[in-house]
């Protein structure tokens, strides 16, 4: 019997002399959403299947002869029970939300085909970069990328099992592109469903066959591009006639300005290149320079890019009033001179805002080391209501600064940042803010923010402290008015 709103999940892990397998195994077993079947299948390998046994009770498992990846997930398919189809490589990790996040907006959307974004990983589990996704501007974009590569990352994919009735199985033929051959012939018959979630985690290793049949594999590529280039041709030019969700870029109608406070900072000319490769096109970026002693030289090759502020040390407060007070945009957002935005930050929260109508919206951030070199899942805190969203921020300040965005007329309704506190500036507008305008979360992290020994968290840790506890103190009493209204 169907389970509507609970359909099973087939999940098939292709395994040949992999060392990694069991923990492919776990990723998937480890699943919030419980109505899935396991499907391992041996291809016949010679080593590595005793990291199998331990799983072989809790999994559907079946030998064959060696044939490559291709025959491995027909063999997984014509043995699947479930009505929706994922496949997971077995070096390669899901995220443990990874089934139940797709298949609700699998749902929601009533989509055939879906994927997601990813990252990947070195050989013990650290991220290496973290959502390398392709993002495409338009659906053109999406449609050409086919003629150059794959975009599309196999392990991030779910799909109706009707799809395989439809459009046929893995071509065995192409022992290194199965995938790609099996994306450019659904692109003739069905959309394409992108998740912005990152939720696999894709392993690079020496062993990886990527790699050890690179050569091949480019060879087996460029021949499919020949053999589906008239598709592509004509699917591109009568693409109105092939929907897809890939977002097409919204106008550019209202200006964003970007404050950067710049104080000795060694990182700044990555700040300054992150807010000008933005992928929406209405920004002015306002470099405030608080009174800086080194590193100014980095800011010169981008003087006639931006605008450039010199002013006397007064802390990060008075350079991004400084910064506002300069700004023509209809929305603000800040960037610490050692974080970076991701491309698509300003266009993805823009468009998020703009949908709701809203007022003030902060996101997610991944941090990053003094490298650039990703440390962390994304990191944010998404309150299920109003309630729990007052009472977080009463205890702390779970809102970085960096992820926010909002409308410069807030600021003439509750005012500018207090420049009396050097370190809680941001915690206290927000506590300003929270008695007149909701926040919103945009679950994406679009903000890297770096963690290094010269970072004024780690510097003047104990001041900041006993700012935060001031400033709670001082919202005290508003604060809990305003938990008490929602209680009621």
């Amino acid at each position: 019997m169907i389970n509507i709103n609970n359909p099973k999940v087939s999940i098939i892990i292709p395994f040949y002399n992999c060392p990694y397998v069991d923990q492919a195994i776990k990723s998937v077993l480890d699943q919030t959403y419980s109505n899935i079947e396991l499907i391992v299948v041996n291809d016949g390998a010679t080593q590595y299947t005793e990291l199998i046994e331990p799983y072989l009770n809790q999994i559907h498992y079946i030998e064959k002869d060696n044939g490559g990846t291709a025959t491995a997930l027909n063999a997984g398919i014509r043995n699947a029970t479930g009505e929706y189809f994922c496949w997971l490589s077995s070096d390669d990790l899901y995220d443990s939300k990874k089934i139940d996040l797709q298949i609700q907006q699998m749902l929601k959307t009533n989509a055939l085909i879906s994927f997601t974004n990813f990252n990947t990983i070195d050989p013990t589990n650290k991220i290496i970069h973290a959502n390398i996704a392709p993002q495409f501007a338009t659906k053109i974009d999406f449609y050409k990328e086919f003629m150059r590569s794959c975009p599309i990352n196999g392990c991030t994919v779910m799909i109706k099992m009707d799809v395989f009735k439809e459009a046929g199985l893995f071509n065995e033929k192409y022992r290194y592109t199965h995938d790609y051959e099996f994306w450019m012939r659904l692109t003739q018959f069905y959309e394409f469903h992108y998740l912005n979630i990152t939720l696999v985690n894709c392993r690079i290793h020496s062993e990886m066959g990527s790699i050890t049949h690179n050569t091949d594999l480019l060879k087996e590529a460029e021949q499919l591009r020949e053999e589906y280039a008239n598709i592509l041709n004509r699917i591109i030019r009568d693409r109105e006639k092939f929907k897809c969700l890939i977002k097409e870029k919204i106008p550019a109608t209202d200006k964003i300005s970007i404050i950067i406070p710049f104080y000795n900072c060694p990182y700044v000319d990555q700040a300054i290149e992150s807010a000008l490769n933005q992928t929406y096109n209405n920004v002015e970026i306002i470099v405030v320079n608080d009174g800086s002693t080194i590193y100014q030289e980095k800011i010169v090759p981008y003087i006639d890019k931006i605008i450039y502020i010199e002013k006397e040390n007064g802390g990060t407060a008075s350079a991004l009033n400084v910064g506002i007070k300069n700004a023509t945009g209809k929305y603000f957002t800040w960037l610490s001179s050692d974080d970076m935005f991701d491309s698509n930050k300003l266009v993805e929260q823009i468009q998020f805002m703009k949908s709701k109508d809203i007022m003030i919206s902060y996101t997610p951030v991944i941090y990053i080391d003094s490298h650039s070199n990703p440390i962390s899942e994304p990191i944010g805190v998404q309150y299920q209501d109003k309630l729990h969203f007052l009472k977080g921020l009463s205890k702390a300040c779970t809102i970085n600064g960096c992820t926010v965005m909002m409308k410069m007329e807030a600021f003439s309704e509750i005012g500018m940042f207090n420049e009396t506190l050097p370190y809680t500036h941001d915690y206290d507008l927000w506590l300003r803010a929270i008695a007149k305008y909701e926040f919103h979360y945009l679950n994406k992290p679009l903000v890297l923010s770096r963690i290094h020994d010269g970072m004024g968290t780690k510097r003047y840790i104990d001041k900041i402290n006993l700012e935060v506890k001031n400033v709670q103190k001082k919202h005290k009493d508003i604060l809990n008015k305003l938990i008490l209204k929602e209680k009621k």
